[in-house]
């Protein structure tokens, strides 16, 4: 079951669409958010973010601090200060 993500930095909507599955480099650790996962708002470090439409379509992207918040009523927005995509 798909929820909705948006990705976004000052540079701009980087995705906005329907997942399965956001993996985020949280300065607590990675973490992964799937459908029905618990409301959480995170802080974000430097790393890979990788957002997954399905379990074989993933896309990855460099991203710096920002914030990843989660509900289970308007999906998952990532706020960052910069996210470029992983070739």
């Amino acid at each position: 079951m798909a929820f909705h993500c948006l990705l976004t930095s000052p540079a701009g909507m980087r995705f906005d669409g329907d997942v399965w599955q956001v993996t985020v480099p949280s300065t607590d650790g990675l973490f992964s958010i799937r459908t029905g996962h618990v409301p959480v708002i995170a802080m974000i470090k430097n790393g890979i973010l990788e957002i997954a439409r399905s379990e074989n379509d993933r896309i990855r992207f460099t991203v710096t601090s920002g914030v990843a918040e989660h509900t289970t009523t308007n999906g998952c927005r990532i706020v960052c200060e910069s996210a470029e995509p992983v070739a």
